[in-house]
């Protein structure tokens, strides 16, 4: 599936005091982020999507410290 990444928003985490970016996106209830650590997706459900693709890039990149 190829999602448009052109209109895609910001996010950033700070991890062992180093900020990590990405992007995201959001389509059909569906929020994905990708880095440069990968690409990760979940269900929106009723949360911020913001705060969702924060977790989202928390995850991918703890993956591969």
């Amino acid at each position: 599936m190829n999602k448009d990444f052109n209109s895609a928003q910001e996010v950033s985490v700070e991890i062992e005091g180093k900020i990590h970016a990405g992007r995201y996106i959001v389509e059909r209830k569906v929020v994905t982020v990708t880095s440069g650590f990968g690409q990760k997706s979940t269900q929106l459900g009723g949360s911020n999507p913001e705060d969702i693709a924060r977790l989202l890039l928390s995850e991918l990149v703890r993956a591969h410290l």
